[in-house]
């Protein structure tokens, strides 16, 4: 196997890894969500800010969900 596809397993692996942890935490991210945000920390993005902006993000979901179900009553 050549240098660049063990690299590539081993991504892999490391995702895999990292998105079950997400999930042992109960984070809430999807995989998709889980990569966008290992790209954004990747970049340079602060992860302590970034995950303070996707729970404030999770919490207006909420609270627009309950008032639209409230709404619907």
């Amino acid at each position: 196997m050549s240098e660049q596809s063990n690299s590539v397993l081993s991504d892999k692996n490391a995702f895999v890894a990292l998105h079950d942890i997400s999930q042992i935490l109960n984070t809430g991210l999807s995989q998709e969500e889980l990569k966008i945000c290992v790209q954004l920390c990747e970049r340079g993005i602060n992860p302590n800010m970034l995950a303070s902006i996707i729970r404030t993000l999770k919490q207006e979901v909420r609270n627009l969900t309950e008032k639209c179900d409230k709404d619907i009553k």
